[in-house]
């Protein structure tokens, strides 16, 4: 690096901000994202006055009658002049917009970041630099406060971010427009002015350019408040994000059935406070690509620690949480539509037999080949022994069927299947995918939960059947 910041207040403030927020390690290449207007030119020539491996990406949304046209070539030549390796790429984004029924503004940002993270990684920079500023922060909190800002909080933007490996910075966040401004005219810098910036319809344009003032009239520093709360709460949420993903560790657990995501552990997420329970709920609606909103975290944290058993609720997306005694249960849209009855399927002795999501283990064993200890302490939700020699007919798998009774061990009169699994807490959408093991038309066992009373170990039993089940992911 040169002296040059040392002499220039601004080129220093930049400097700082890239220390202070580890933007750039040093001899990282950075993706310098650059539209043609003030904020974008003043951040890619500061870049190279302090020295930084720089690269230009330039996208071309095809708007304003042509006029996006002419700024990338703007951009093109001026890259040319700095001697600043250039990619440029471009898309009709109003007409796909239009065509989507989506917003114009969300549309493009989605093109404009999948284009550079894109030039980014075909360039080997794992850096890409965007020119948002304070005055952008502050426009951003404000929006989040109000509900206007897609993905933005009271946060704002951060100084870092990273998608797919790639890190996101933002050099300039510290420095307000009147400042770059006075910057760009100060060391003859050109720029494009984009007339679209000053358009009404645009949200942004009318908190820029009619809320944010009605807040200067109350208190002239309003912009720099925003800002300086935005990076307060930013730090407060990094340190409760923290113990949020400490919490979810506790608490979550992802589902060794294939018919499910996660498993939530109802009284472990009980015991933690409100604030962790709603982060741990954007976490698991994030991984699933569920629309997070304010009403849906709030509905889903109620849902889960205050529902019945056997409930639904819709997650979005096609997503669903369902309650059971000790846990919540969360399936995506695909997972629950594969929830589907188990066909009937012979028990392999000894050796193994396969159903969608399940392996079941069967063998003979004698006695005496046990552990010491009796065979019920053996026994488990996903192990059962059984006397070998009273199990004459046909040992088979299957879901259950309309009818369906059992004697549960300990007990002398029949009762629902149905009920068993009501009692058991089993949810609803899970009862048909719960295996049960028959012999004949005696059913054995209700995998996984509770075992029926025929064929039981005794003094007398000199050969066992063991019958183990796990899950299995697909």
């Amino acid at each position: 690096m040169t002296a040059a910041h040392q002499t220039d207040p601004f080129l220093t403030r930049i400097k700082n901000s890239i220390a202070r927020h580890q933007m750039i390690a040093p001899g990282a290449r950075v993706m310098a994202a650059v539209s043609g207007g003030v904020d974008s030119m003043v951040m890619l020539h500061a870049l190279c006055r302090l020295e930084y491996p720089v690269e230009a990406a330039h996208f071309d949304h095809q708007t304003r009658d042509g006029a996006s046209a002419d700024d990338a070539v703007f951009v093109r030549e001026a890259c040319a002049l700095l001697r600043v390796p250039y990619q440029e790429g471009s898309a009709p984004v109003e007409a796909q917009a239009r065509k989507m029924g989506r917003s114009f503004e969300n549309h493009a940002r989605e093109c404009r970041y999948a284009f550079l993270m894109d030039a980014a990684a075909k360039a080997e920079r794992p850096v890409i630099a965007t020119a948002h500023h304070a005055d952008d922060q502050a426009e951003t909190v404000l929006m989040g406060a109000l509900g206007l800002a897609s993905g933005f909080g009271l946060t704002g933007i951060a100084p870092v971010a990273e998608r797919n490996g790639i890190r996101i910075v933002r050099p300039l966040l510290h420095c307000n427009r009147q400042e770059i401004e006075s910057w760009a005219r100060d060391k003859n810098i050109s720029w494009r002015e984009d007339h679209t910036n000053r358009a009404p319809q645009c949200t942004r344009n009318r908190v820029r350019l009619e809320v944010v003032p009605a807040l200067e009239a109350c208190n002239p520093n309003a912009r720099v408040a925003l800002a300086r709360l935005a990076d307060v709460l930013r730090v407060d949420s990094d340190y409760l994000d923290t113990l949020a993903d400490q919490a979810l560790g506790r608490c979550v657990t992802e589902a060794a059935d294939v018919a499910a995501s996660y498993v939530i552990d109802r009284p472990r997420f009980r015991e933690i406070p409100e604030a962790l329970q709603r982060r741990i709920i954007k976490r698991l609606a994030l991984q699933l690509s569920v629309c997070v909103t304010y009403e849906r975290v709030v509905n889903a944290r109620s849902f889960i620690c205050e529902t019945a058993s056997g409930k639904q609720f819709d997650f979005g997306g096609g997503a669903i949480i369902e309650s059971a005694a000790e846990q919540a249960i969360i399936r995506t849209a695909a997972q629950a539509e594969e929830i589907k009855c188990l066909s009937r399927v012979a028990l392999n002795i000894p050796g193994e037999t396969r159903l969608p999501g399940y392996v079941f283990q069967a063998r003979r064993v004698p006695v005496i080949a046990l552990p010491p200890g009796e065979a019920r302490a053996w026994c488990g939700p996903n192990r059962q022994y059984f006397d070998a020699d009273k199990l004459e007919g046909e040992l088979y798998i299957r879901s259950r069927v309309p009818g369906d009774r059992m004697t549960p061990i300990g007990m002398k009169h029949t009762r629902k299947i149905q009920d068993i699994m009501v009692d058991r807490k089993i949810p609803v959408r899970s009862r048909d995918a719960v295996p049960l093991l028959l012999l004949n038309d005696v059913i054995l066992w209700v995998a996984g939960h509770i075992r029926g009373s025929h064929a039981p170990v005794t003094e007398d039993t000199t050969t066992l059947l063991e019958v183990e089940m796990r899950h299995e992911d697909k």
